[in-house]
């Protein structure tokens, strides 16, 4: 009967020893877990403020996009009238030469 009891009483502690192991790997896989749960909130939150700033630097593009637009119409308003006044100086030469 000693026996008996006695290798219930090692297995019982072999036991506990399995049980307690295994609450200390739960609580650091619980720790793990809330490690990476925190993580992946901070990625998100890089990934909002990406996309935010992805939003404005669109916005942006697309008013250089005008700008650029206008400019260029200026630019050929400025060749038309450059070629005008080119072509009126031309003709004044034209005019002083005959004069002359």
């Amino acid at each position: 009967i000693t026996t008996d009891f006695d290798v219930m009483c090692a297995l019982k502690e072999e036991q506990n020893a399995q049980i307690e192991s295994l609450e200390e790997d739960n609580a650091k896989l619980a720790t793990d877990f809330d490690a990476m749960r925190a993580l992946k909130e901070e990625q998100n939150a890089q990934i909002e403020s990406l996309e935010v700033e992805k939003k404005k630097l669109a916005t942006d593009f697309d008013a250089m996009r005008a700008l650029k637009t206008k400019q260029d119409a200026q630019i050929e308003c400025l060749n038309v009238e450059n070629e005008r006044i080119s072509k009126e100086f031309a003709s004044i030469g034209e005019i002083r030469l005959k004069q002359d």
